[in-house]
């Protein structure tokens, strides 16, 4: 009987293997390297649930499998690459512009605008709103950015005098949560001011949750998701964040509703909304369209700055050499006069400490696409229906891209040399067609902001390396936060 059941088991174990072997024939996958895995529960068996350690389980299969692998997520394939080639051909592909499940979890926020729209719909989008993103239009939102700078220096002399340490994560979150609110509504929520609104707890509580869905498969299923208390969390978070844009939208629009764009005062085109109006008057883009794109701008606009001047306050901190440079440019540019704009607009080496704070920690630390027809990239078969992600962190910290690549050196920036090297080494803000359309307006905002603070205050950073751990998901955060010391300068 025993032995019966042993040939049953091990017949029942072949077969299982056999079909396993023929699912992933029927991918034409049988060939790419593959980390462990189990028959049609894939690789996510062997996945940790914290996700710094499996993006550290990736780096090692990395090294075990190569810059090309698959892993598969239960019985679907996900391609996983830190080739700069492969980037290259992925991003700068017109037939590769679907995004990866992974936005999946935040379509119920922004549902389908620029950042998680595909096909026909993305281009007309993409299309309609880069027309408006000229450079001029991003020159108005420059005393908003000033406005919310000061009000954030005046919390940092008080931490400064008192000589508390702060959380500049939070900090810096709050303030530009305002500039993002103002610049793209024309609405002052105060929230550096008042943290505890309704409608900033509501922020804070969809980014976070978004992030906890996507480590957890079980909380894929919306059935289940919205009867657990996390889910209820959501949507009642994601009901107060879709009436304030909602309100407000229509607020404005009957505000404007006997005026065209072209018949405002030019100190009235001051907000990204008014932007998305002129477009609804000549029917380019409905209501439903409009809330879509400013809950994008909301959602892409708000944390990735303040990640990425997070991970720069604290390397400024920790290389106190840099910092000193840094003050010693901006006391000689200080003697010129001028406003904060013109101070920082061709200030280059303020520019190239926050390409490199983002080359060593960007704030987007992975891409995801989904392959919608079978195709070779880079060599590599890639069948219908595969998910890809784009390892962003480990192709900025590649040796043979970038010399001494754990080190913090500005100067890398200082010549053009990398893009020579290929111009797809360095993916803060993406590429191709589906790089970001906001990254210029983001980079002088940070400009800004960084030297608002470093005019006035010295920093010091309170962790090392072995305190400080991003946690990679959506974007790569420091888990607990930055801490950091200020004193008057």
């Amino acid at each position: 009987m025993i032995y019966t059941l042993c040939i049953i088991i091990c017949g029942f174990h072949f077969l299982i293997k056999i079909l396993w072997m023929c699912w992933k024939y029927s991918y034409g996958l049988m060939s790419i390297a593959t980390p462990p895995n189990i028959p049609f529960l894939g690789t996510s068996f062997y996945f940790l649930s914290d996700s710094r350690k499996s993006y550290f389980q990736l780096c090692n299969y990395t090294k075990q499998c190569g810059n090309v692998f698959c892993i598969w997520l239960g019985p679907k394939p996900m391609i996983v690459s830190s080739s700069v080639k492969f980037f290259e051909a992925v991003l700068s592909s017109k037939k590769i512009t679907t995004k990866g499940f992974s936005y999946n979890w935040i379509r119920d926020w922004l549902k389908t605008g620029l950042l998680t729209s595909s096909g026909p719909k993305w281009k007309a989008r993409r299309k309609l709103l880069t027309s408006s993103f000229h450079f001029s239009v991003f020159n108005r939102f420059n005393k908003i950015i000033e406005e919310q700078a000061c009000i954030l220096v005046d919390k940092i002399y008080f931490a400064a005098d008192n000589k508390k340490v702060v959380d500049v994560q939070t900090l810096i979150g709050l303030a530009t949560l305002d500039i993002i609110c103002e610049t793209s509504m024309g609405v002052k929520i105060n929230a550096q001011s008042y943290p505890d609104s309704e409608y900033v707890k509501a922020i804070f509580v969809l980014h976070k949750e978004i992030v906890n869905r996507m480590k957890f498969p079980w909380l894929w299923f919306d059935v289940i998701y919205k009867l657990l208390p996390c889910g209820k969390r959501f949507y009642k978070a994601l009901d107060v964040a879709h009436k304030f844009t909602f309100d407000i939208i229509n607020k404005r629009m009957k505000i404007k509703d006997n005026k065209t764009y072209n018949d405002m005062p030019l100190n009235e085109k001051n907000y990204f909304l008014d932007l998305l109006l002129n477009i609804h008057k000549k029917n380019e883009i409905d209501m439903e369209g409009i809330q879509e794109e400013v809950d994008t701008f909301m959602f892409a606009g708000h944390d990735t700055i303040s990640v990425a001047l997070s991970w720069t306050f604290w390397l400024l901190g920790k290389y106190s050499e840099i910092q000193r440079k840094l003050h010693k440019s901006i006391d000689e540019i200080e003697l010129n006069g001028g406003s904060l704009f013109e101070k920082v607009r061709n200030f280059k080496y303020l520019e190239n400490v926050i390409k490199e704070s983002m080359r060593i920690h960007p704030p987007v630390p992975m891409y995801g696409r989904t392959v919608e027809e079978n195709m070779t990239i880079d060599g590599q078969f890639v069948p219908k229906g595969a998910q890809i992600i784009l390892l962003v962190l480990m192709l900025h910290s590649d040796p043979n891209i970038w010399e001494n690549p754990k080190e913090f050196i500005p100067d890398r920036f200082e010549t053009d040399d990398w893009k020579i090297k290929n111009p797809y080494s360095y993916l803060p803000f993406s590429a191709g067609p589906r790089n970001c359309l906001g990254q210029k307006f983001a980079m002088i905002e940070a400009k800004m902001l960084l030297y608002s603070i470093l005019k006035k205050f010295s920093l010091k950073s309170m962790q090392d390396e072995n305190e400080v751990f991003g946690t990679v998901d959506i974007l790569y955060k420091p888990i607990d936060g930055i801490n950091i010391l200020f004193t008057r300068r």
